[in-house]
Order: structure tokens, then C-alpha cells, then sequence
């Protein structure tokens, strides 16, 4: 039985022309149409556009004798969504958008996009809903595509080895590689929106943010050293190549951070192996001629006297031929610890060869008295610093430790320099042959060369 309130869609004007409706409803992708919602849930079609062959692929015939038919063409997946949205929009009279799945009768599946909008109806009648299907097949697969794609970007990201970050335009962290969080010590939670400045070491918060701008405008990419700082105060040496980019129509830093700590290492050890001393972390010689070098530089540009000891273990044979070269190398990284610490920091304390070291001292005083005796002073604190008993442990081949106590005592030749009046060669012959006169001098003394 026909429902007493649903008119007919002959009477349902359509702008009084309806040969011209028809023929814009035959231009336009969507399909058009007018439906009611029955109380009882069920619905009926007043009005449908030709484009429902090419959409639905069933006739207009077809979905106004049944609406159920395009009731059919819903996805099980979609089928209470779509119902329950209708409904609620049914009863609050609002319009309503949704996108839903069907598959059509040649088995091809197609998303619709299906909006609809109450026309206005007196208190207790049914509402006469006017909308559209369009297909949108094409744009939820280039969405699934691009989806996808963002996806396998952001797994590769997350799964990189180096620790890949992007940073926004405050220098804040928006995205990062697991690599990066785990590099830094932080979960994701802790470091996404923290700025670059939280685990940067190496530069100030100003000096930073001068090198971020000019990196976030540089078109091409840059690479630089820096430390990061970790969650638990751990410090990474860290090389850094970044690249200024657009991402979702925002300019970004993408930036990618390479743990270099074990090559700073071993930049470190090749460069203690080029200037220092193996044994006893000294300056070597080629250190030591660069240090005297840079002293007669600061001599001839203050006037002030610098000086050079040489300093040469007596008694120190009959222990290496006694107890052997390791308790002797003890000995030698103990002598260097106690000068070292009778000099100044900026005082150059070297390792020359065996049981020989020089000491540089620099910006004594303008006055050749004044810093001789300074010199002196300084050389006879070494002379009984290093007079002082030394207390080594000697390991048996059983594993046995035995505590030696050995003494010895130190002959020191000197000489003062100002400016580039000597060469580096001849400080050092002249330093030397004041040494052997105290050796010859009964040793455990001090001698100047004029």
C-alpha cells in the first residue's frame, strides 16, 4: 500500500522545467537524488539522475520501485555506519557526508561518496532528503597509494641505522628514526616537540639557533661535526648532515646524525701516537719542539724570558737492570706525574727519551735576575719532588706482588731564552750539556748554561 505522505515524485517540482533538469543531472558526475527515511527504517528513492547506470550500474527504473536494491550494493563492512549515520541525521535533521564501499552487479567494487541535506517539513511530516553519489574510486586509490608510500617512508625512516630526525621551523623535533631515540637514550614520547638546543653540546642556545636559520635556508645540503647530549649525560661526538626540504607543504630540516665517537677515538689515539709519548702521556719531542717554538713566539712578544730545563734521572739503570723495564716504566710515569704537577698548566712538561725529560717554562719576567731565579726556584722544586722515596709494586711471575721502595734523584741543566735569539736546536744542546756538568758535578744538581 502507497504511503499517504510520501507525494509523487510527478508532482515534485524541479525548477518548472524539468527537460533542462534532466539534462544538467546528465552533465554532472554525481548522481542526484530525493529520498525519504520510512519510521519503520525502511526507504524509498522520489527522484533519481541518470548518472546512477554509470555509478550504480542499475537504472532509474530499478532504485524507484526499490530502494533496496542500492541497499544490496553496501559492503557488509559499511552497512551499519552508513545505516546508523542516516538514521541519526534522519532524526536531528542535519545533513550528513559519508564515504562507503559497494560492489556493483558486474562484481566491481567502487567507493561512493554520499551526501545528503534535509529539506525543510512541518512538525510530523517526513523529511524529503536531496543529495548526491559521486564515485570516488580514483581518489581513495591515489589515497591508498600515497598512504602506502608514506608508510614505506615512514618504516624506512623509523628503521634507519643513522639517526635520521626532522625538525620544523621552531627546531623542533616532529619525526625520527628508532636509531635516533635509541642513539639519545630517549623514548619517542620524550624527545617528539623537544628543540634541537635539549641534546645539542657543542654549541651555545644563540649560536645555535644563528647556525639552524642559516641551515633551514640553505638550498643546498651542509655537513658539520657536533655532541649530542644523552638522557643520561653521556656526550656523542656526532656528524651531522642536513638538507632544507618542503614536507606536506612545510619547510623542514631533515637531518641525519652518525655516531663518530669511536673515530674521534681513534683521531685521538693516532694523534697521541704522532705527539705524545706512549708511556707516560707526555709531550714527545716533535710536541716539544712546537711548544718551545710557540714560548720563543710569546718571549719575542712580551719580552718576557722563558726557560728550558733538562732533566736527566740519576740511579735509575739499577733498577731496570735490578727488577726489570716494567718496574723501570713504572717509575718513569711517576717521575712525569710529580712534574707535572710542580709546574704551571701553561708550562710544558715533555718526555725527550728514556729517563730524559724537559720542562719549558714561559713568561717568567722582563728582567734576566728575576727570572733566572725563578727558574731556579722552580727546578729545585722538581730536584727534590723527584728525590722523594718512590714506592712500586713489582708482580712475580707467581702473581705475587712485592712493594719495592727505590730512590733516586735528578741532575738538571738549564737555560734561559728571550725571544728568537737561539734556535730550538741549540736551547736544547745547550740545556743538555748543563746537565752533564751536573751530572759530572757529583749529580743531583742544578747547572745553568751562560
Amino acid at each position: 500500500m502507497a504511503d499517504p505522505t510520501i507525494p509523487d515524485p510527478s508532482t515534485i517540482p524541479y525548477g518548472g522545467n524539468a527537460d533542462h533538469f534532466s539534462r544538467l543531472a546528465s552533465i554532472i558526475p554525481s548522481m542526484l537524488y530525493d529520498y525519504v527515511l520510512n519510521p519503520d527504517g525502511s526507504s524509498k528513492f522520489l527522484y533519481v539522475g541518470p548518472k546512477c547506470r554509470e555509478i550504480l550500474e542499475l537504472t532509474e527504473h530499478e532504485l524507484l520501485a526499490d530502494a533496496g536494491q542500492f541497499w544490496a550494493l553496501v559492503l557488509p563492512e559499511d552497512m551499519d555506519r552508513l545505516k546508523s549515520e542516516d538514521s541519526t541525521a534522519n532524526k536531528e535533521r542535519v545533513s550528513f557526508s559519508s564515504d562507503v564501499r559497494i560492489r556493483t552487479q558486474s562484481g566491481k567494487v567502487k567507493w561512493i561518496q554520499i551526501t545528503s541535506r534535509p529539506n525543510s517539513a512541518r512538525p510530523g511530516e517526513l523529511v524529503i532528503w536531496s543529495g548526491f553519489m559521486l564515485d570516488i574510486s580514483e581518489r581513495k586509490q591515489a589515497e591508498s597509494a600515497l598512504r602506502r608510500e608514506s608508510e614505506k617512508n615512514l618504516a624506512f625512516l623509523r628503521n634507519a641505522s643513522d639517526g635520521i630526525h626532522i625538525l620544523n621551523s621552531d627546531a623542533r623535533l616532529i619525526e625520527a628514526s628508532e636509531s635516533f631515540f635509541q642513539m639519545l637514550g630517549y623514548t619517542r614520547e620524550e624527545l617528539i616537540g623537544k628543540r634541537v638546543y635539549d641534546w645539542d653540546a657543542n654549541f651555545g642556545e644563540v649560536e645555535l639557533a644563528e647556525m639552524f636559520w642559516g641551515l633551514f635556508n640553505k638550498p643546498e645540503p651542509s655537513r658539520f661535526e657536533t655532541r649530542h647530549r644523552c638522557k643520561d649525560g653521556t656526550i656523542l661526538d656526532v656528524e651531522v648532515t642536513s638538507n632544507s626540504l618542503t614536507l606536506d607543504g612545510r619547510p623542514v630540516l631533515f637531518a641525519s646524525s652518525r655516531d663518530i665517537s669511536e673515530r674521534k677515538q681513534l683521531e685521538e689515539r693516532i694523534r697521541q701516537l704522532a705527539y705524545l709519548d706512549p708511556l707516560t702521556k707526555l709531550p714527545n719531542r716533535s710536541m716539544l719542539e712546537d711548544r718551545l717554538k710557540q714560548a720563543k713566539a710569546g718571549s719575542n712578544r712580551t719580552g718576557k724570558y722563558g726557560a728550558l730545563m733538562f732533566l736527566d734521572l740519576d740511579n735509575f739503570k739499577p733498577l731496570n737492570d735490578t727488577w726489570g723495564h716494567a718496574l723501570g716504566d713504572l717509575l718513569l710515569i711517576e717521575v712525569a706525574n710529580r712534574i707535572k704537577a710542580t709546574v704551571r698548566e701553561a708550562d710544558t712538561v715533555a718526555r725527550f727519551g728514556g729517563d730524559e725529560f724537559v720542562v719549558v717554562l714561559s713568561e717568567l719576567d722582563t728582567d734576566e735576575t728575576q727570572s733566572t731565579s725563578q727558574a731556579i726556584n722552580v727546578a729545585d722544586k722538581i730536584r727534590v719532588c723527584i728525590s722523594e722515596p718512590y714506592q712500586l709494586i713489582h708482580k712475580e711471575e707467581g702473581g705475587a706482588e712485592v712493594m719495592i721502595e727505590h730512590h733516586c734523584s735528578v741532575s738538571i741543566g738549564m737555560i734561559l731564552f728571550l725571544g728568537h735569539e737561539k734556535t730550538v736546536g741549540n736551547l736544547i744542546k745547550n740545556a743538555d750539556s748543563a746537565m752533564y756538568r751536573a751530572k759530572n758535578d757529583s749529580r743531583n744538581k742544578i747547572r745553568i748554561s751562560s
